[in-house]
């Protein structure tokens, strides 16, 4: 997670209501990973990457100025678990654990009767050997099947895209069981490499654009280290494959918020 999520985390945090004011809520909290704010209509950018979003921007809370308590992932996701700084959780290094002894969001609500569940596309930071399974009934590391050659050719497994995530996700509300649900996901997409599927990919691309930009993760690597120049017209490729993997995840939780609705777990707001 980097600075630029810190608005954007504190809006992917759904509340849910059952939908009967004398029963419990039952709680959906999303992260998407590497989120910028300023790329989200409701924070006021022009291109139409977050309908779904807005949507539900338009009938909550939209936060100006939440700011993370660290700038990656593990250290953030600890705080949002524990309601603690790192210095107290103690996740900041890559090799830190979350402590057992810490009461977490998913340990508290279990307690109080919840059923828990944990998907998580960010397999190596918010996994269960940093901890972090701690309290959920199921906790679930998602890797996925590569989607292109490119990613094929990366050495070990990818996360799980967008619609893999939904897809678990709307497995398990399906299940019968009693009582509210804490539910947590975390999505990789708009994470790199930027490589969102048809028709995302070509949806905010520049007309005629022949340049050898494909935002993959290698050739990101390569930019970052200087190792390959780019021009305006590639930065800007960037920026539309980046919006293009927003706009995907924006879609993964429309999916998700329609499933909440037909499962009577979401009063139907957006």
């Amino acid at each position: 997670m980097t600075p630029g999520t810190q608005r954007a985390a504190m809006l992917a945090a759904l509340l849910t209501a059952t939908g009967c004011s004398s029963r419990p809520y039952s709680v959906i909290v999303v992260v998407i990973d590497a989120l910028r704010a300023d790329h989200l209509g409701c924070y006021g950018y022009a291109r139409p990457t977050s309908p779904t979003l807005d949507r539900l921007s338009a009938s909550g809370y939209v936060f100006d100025n939440a700011i993370a308590q660290s700038s990656w992932t593990s250290s953030s996701i600890g705080s949002l678990f524990t309601s603690t700084y790192p210095s107290v959780h103690g996740v900041q290094r890559f090799n830190s654990v979350l402590p057992g002894a810490l009461d977490t969001l998913a340990t508290a609500f279990r307690r109080r009767g919840y059923q828990t569940a944990g998907f998580s596309a960010n397999f190596v930071l918010v996994s269960r050997a940093m901890g972090f399974a701690a309290g959920f009934d199921r906790f679930v590391e998602l890797k996925s099947v590569a989607r292109g050659e490119e990613e094929a050719a990366l050495p070990g497994p990818e996360p799980a895209h967008a619609a893999e995530v939904t897809e678990a996700a709307i497995r398990w509300l399906d299940q019968p069981r009693r009582g509210p649900i804490f539910l947590y996901l975390h999505y990789m997409d708009p994470h790199s490499g930027y490589q969102p599927p048809e028709p995302h990919r070509a949806r905010f691309a520049a007309p005629g654009y022949s340049g050898p930009i494909d935002g993959s993760n290698p050739q990101l690597v390569r930019i970052a280290h200087g190792e390959m120049k780019v021009d305006r017209e590639d930065r800007q490729r960037l920026v539309d494959l980046y919006d293009g993997e927003i706009a995907f995840a924006d879609e993964q939780i429309g999916r998700l918020l329609r499933a909440l609705d037909v499962s009577g777990l979401r009063r139907s707001r957006t």
